[in-house]
């Protein structure tokens, strides 16, 4: 049977010889220096020697079973993930092939590197730039890393998962603080409110997160009825209706009659927090909704209620499933604010 280019061969170096029988492989460093005539000549590499034939062969197999593919040597961390995505990636729900994905596109400096030469440092400092980002952003950095790693074990290409001694450093929460009513007080007392503050109205009277109400189509607003409706959210209480109180009832149709493509608002989350942080010095967007908790807090709405509009879980069956409120509570609850 004809063996594979590079296996090399089993030859006899002739009579007179104890052990005659050596295995060899080309020398592929040395048969790449070209002679003093331009010539080349294959050079060997001498892996043993044997009394027998059969003991030659099975060196040579022995010896190619654990030898690292020549075109490995160099493999560089972007043809490692290349090679795994397009085997693996596919069989991936759409959410995860796509966080990976992403992932993977923060690895940006790791890319040209050669497996074999990376090092922890090197891959601490990948996760480290991106200290500042959600765990399961940082979770998935990782995941991408180990996935390259394990790969390279698998195939003989390192000997060492350096993936392993990753450190995720949590990000430091943030604790969202209630406005202060004298702040929401000064801002209902104007008789004439501006953009931003119809926007800022908005948001006091909903409880509604930033990103929900800034990316909120308009065809979701049901200003008859007094509604709108949350169709995106991370979590299954995240969906819901949340009331539009009577007090803010008209900036909710100013926005939808001058709305200039199909979201309500014409801007996007980062204008409206440079807007924010302008208004309210010291405070952020997301302080608007911690506001309206404590508010409806304040005036004893019942907890089951405030959930609802928030799109908070109940933490009990009862409460997430089985409880099925009509808007009118909703309403008046906030129409008391």
């Amino acid at each position: 049977m004809k063996r594979p280019n590079g296996y090399g061969a089993v030859i006899n170096l002739g009579k007179g010889r104890r052990r005659p029988w050596a295995a060899r492989v080309t020398d592929e460093e040395k048969s790449a220096i070209p002679n003093a005539d331009g010539s080349y000549t294959q050079k060997f590499v001498y892996i043993g020697y044997f009394e027998k034939k059969a003991d030659a062969y099975d060196c040579l197999a022995a010896f190619n079973a654990s030898r690292v593919q020549k075109s490995y040597l160099s493999i560089t961390f972007a043809e490692v993930w290349e090679i795994w995505a397009q085997r693996n990636l596919a069989e991936k729900s759409a959410s995860r092939a796509t966080a990976y994905t992403a992932a993977y596109k923060k690895c940006t400096v790791l890319y040209k590197r050669r497996m074999s030469d990376l090092r922890l440092h090197d891959i601490q400092a990948v996760v480290d730039a991106n200290e500042g980002a959600g765990q399961s952003t940082l979770n998935n950095i990782k995941i991408v890393i180990s996935i390259c790693f394990e790969w390279a074990i698998k195939n003989d290409i390192i000997s060492k998962d350096y993936s392993a001694f990753l450190e995720i450093r949590p990000k430091e929460r943030v604790s969202h603080k209630p406005l202060p009513h004298t702040l929401v007080d000064a801002l209902k007392a104007k008789p004439n409110h501006d953009f931003f503050e119809k926007m800022a109205l908005l948001f006091l009277y909903t409880g509604a997160r930033p990103n929900e109400l800034i990316e909120l189509p308009t065809e979701n607003v049901h200003l008859a009825e007094r509604y709108f409706e949350i169709t995106k959210a991370k979590t299954k209480s995240g969906l819901r209706i949340v009331p539009i109180a009577e007090a803010v009832y008209p900036y909710f149709k100013y926005f939808v009659d001058h709305a200039k493509d199909s979201r309500l608002f014409p801007l996007g989350y980062n204008e409206y927090k440079d807007l924010f942080k302008n208004y309210f010095d010291g405070y952020t967007p997301h302080d608007t909704r911690a506001t309206f908790i404590s508010y409806m807090q304040e005036i004893d709405t019942p907890l089951i209620i405030l959930q609802k509009i928030v799109g908070h879980s109940s933490g009990n069956i009862t409460g997430d499933v089985y409880t099925r409120l009509s808007l009118q509570p909703l309403l008046d609850a906030v129409n008391r604010l």
